[in-house]
This record gives C-alpha cells, sequence and structure tokens, in this order.
C-alpha cells in the first residue's frame, strides 16, 4: 500500500480564507456528470503515507462508490509546483 487512509476533501472560502476540510458524506455524482478532481478544489488527501511519494511514482487508486462499484485508477505523482 501507499497510505493508511484516503479521505476525500473539498477546499472552501471560509471569511477570505481558504480552508479544507473532509467531505464525510463523499461526494454525489448526479447520474450521467462527472467529478473533476483538481488542486485547490475537491480532492482525495492520502494520509499515514508508507513513505515519501516521489515524482514519477505509479500506483493503482480504487475508488469505491456507493452502490460498491470500484474503479480503479493509475495515479502519476507529480511535481505540485
Amino acid at each position: 500500500g501507499v497510505a493508511s487512509e484516503a479521505q476525500l476533501h473539498e477546499t472552501l472560502m471560509q471569511e477570505d480564507m481558504m480552508m479544507m476540510r473532509e467531505a464525510e458524506d463523499g461526494f454525489e455524482i448526479p447520474s450521467g456528470a462527472s467529478l473533476e478532481f483538481l488542486p485547490g478544489g475537491k480532492h482525495i488527501m492520502l494520509m499515514g503515507l508508507e513513505k515519501p511519494l516521489e515524482t514519477g511514482e505509479q500506483f493503482i487508486l480504487s475508488l469505491i462508490f456507493e452502490n460498491n462499484k470500484v474503479v480503479r485508477v493509475p495515479i502519476e505523482v507529480k511535481d505540485a509546483r
């Protein structure tokens, strides 16, 4: 594994400050719609990394949906700058 936990987070503006919080109920994606994860928006936060992620490293992230459907997404680590 890469991390001990993955959380869904969203970034909100609150009193002129950007804050991140966990979306404890997940994100609802209406039928036929899509959801985009972006820096500064909705994102997946990996917690308890087993080791620092290196630029160019690749791994598979499994997304589990309410209907128990699992979608495996290939992830490539990029330099945040």
